[in-house]
């Protein structure tokens, strides 16, 4: 058989294709390594070869880590050859440097200068005081920027400021992903802010800088925010300012931090929101935030709460302030006290039900619903049959009914010390089951659950209980 006949060389260009984007990193962002995709290509037949070079998907995205010794010429031909195969499109970059790196980061100036005016996409991991190192180049095309300074190694000035004079010839910019030690709050950064749609900001200490900072982002639909275990707070409760486009907001943050923050700002817009908090957190935050934004809640979870009520009419209030926008309810709390109120214990998850004699239909539209919370004891009889009925009337329509009927995926877990109590709900289905935690952890990640709560709870099990 001749190689031009080989089955290798029969695979459809189109096939090939997609097989050679779906080698390359999750992030997409190529490495210059000849052993790694997409290089590895070029070395393995010319069909291959050719064909990769005819990808620009392969070619756009290029991440140039700077290591500890001497950048090798072979590298720096790799990486020159490959900003040539990217063309004359946009570009993403991805430049990081090792940490306790001798190596200063301009080894690879003078191969990626040129092309800063088309990257779109900038990415910086750098030890602090490579900052200043950092060359101010236009940037007409940026669109999005994450900037993870690593400040373990840092003694001296800060010099976010350079940084920020470089976004200043990026009128496209608006998405930014900070985590340095002044987080870019100071007001030489505030009209970066006035222009921005998408912000997550990492590692913050103050919440007045922070509001200084978002009473300025007028346009943001998107923000991501997460506080410093030292974070501090305002004493005195500042005036109530409004983020009118905002969509989605996560936090991960101190209870009494978020206290300060949520009751600062009001959402009209707001849609989702998403809160990891510790163990101190009242539900009474989230009935003043919402009363006073009105906002169309579609999607509400909150993880690593002691206790989100204290008694079954707090929780209906709240279930009633949620309004029938709500599709998605994530609820997650921490080991609390056996007098604590427990939504997934006794007949508490019966404030969920459907009761059509009474015309009592909570949270109408709701789609998905996980409540996990932890217990002293395992679960007896008595706490079993009301999850089971919840579910039910949310499921079944009565002959004079003509409620429609949502819910598509459900999961209640009560965490006990060694075992688990489980209902779980899929096309119209409920399963009940007692489970080990490692258990319950294979059957929530292993079901095509919306959202992204499965990740953090394989992620962060303890805000879900003893496992």
């Amino acid at each position: 058989m001749s190689w031009s006949k080989a089955p290798v060389n029969m695979v459809p260009v189109e096939l090939l294709s997609e097989v050679f984007v779906l080698c390359l990193p999750g992030d997409l962002y190529g490495s210059p390594d000849p052993l790694l995709a997409p290089l590895i290509f070029l070395r393995l037949c010319r069909y291959w070869g050719d064909t990769a070079l005819s990808i620009k998907q392969l070619w756009c995205a290029l991440s140039v880590t700077a290591p500890e010794n001497t950048v090798s010429a072979s590298r720096r031909h790799h990486v020159k050859q490959w900003l040539a195969r990217s063309g004359t499109g946009p570009l993403h970059l991805k430049i990081q440097a090792d940490d306790r790196s001798l190596l200063k980061v301009d080894s690879y100036m003078p191969l990626l200068a040129p092309h800063f005016q088309r990257c779109t996409e900038l990415h910086l991991h750098l030890p602090f005081e490579h900052i200043r190192e950092f060359p101010n180049l236009p940037m007409p095309a940026l669109e999005s920027a994450c900037l993870v300074l690593d400040m373990q190694y840092h003694s001296g000035p800060n010099h976010e400021d350079h940084l920020i004079i470089s976004f200043d010839s990026s009128p496209r910019l608006r998405s930014v992903d900070l985590a340095t030690r002044g987080y870019f709050l100071s007001y030489n950064a505030w009209p970066l802010y006035a222009r921005l749609t998408r912000l997550q900001l990492h590692n913050i200490f103050t919440v007045h800088h922070l509001r200084d900072a978002l009473r300025r982002c007028e346009r943001l639909e998107y923000c991501k925010l997460h506080f410093s275990d030292r974070a501090e707070y305002d004493a005195d409760e500042p005036e109530k300012l409004i983020l009118p486009s905002l969509r989605v907001l996560d936090v991960d943050v101190t209870s009494v931090v978020l206290d300060d923050l949520l009751l600062t700002f009001v959402f009209p817009a707001l849609r989702t929101l998403h809160i990891k908090v510790d163990e101190d957190f009242s539900s009474d935050v989230l009935l003043r935030l919402l009363s006073g934004s009105k906002c169309p809640l579609e999607d509400l979870q909150v993880y690593g709460a002691r206790h989100l009520f204290n008694t079954r009419t707090e929780f209906d209030a709240f279930a009633t302030l949620l309004g029938p926008s709500l599709k998605r309810l994530w609820l997650g709390g921490v080991h609390h006290s056996r007098d604590a109120f427990n939504l997934c214990s006794g007949r508490n998850i019966t404030a969920l039900s459907f009761v059509p004699s009474e015309n009592r239909f909570p949270l109408p539209l709701l789609e998905d619903l996980t409540v996990a919370f932890p217990s002293d004891v395992c679960p007896e009889e008595a706490d079993v049959l009301p999850a089971e009925e919840m579910l039910l009337s949310r499921l079944q329509r009565g002959d004079d009914d003509d409620q429609d009927r949502c819910l598509k995926i459900a999961l209640i877990a009560i965490l006990a010390v060694n075992q688990v109590q489980l209902w779980s709900c899929e096309n119209g289905s409920i399963k009940t089951q007692v489970c080990g935690p490692r258990e319950l952890l294979l059957t929530m990640c292993g079901k095509p659950r919306t959202g992204s709560g499965v990740s953090r709870l394989e992620d962060d099990t303890d805000s879900f209980g003893p496992f």
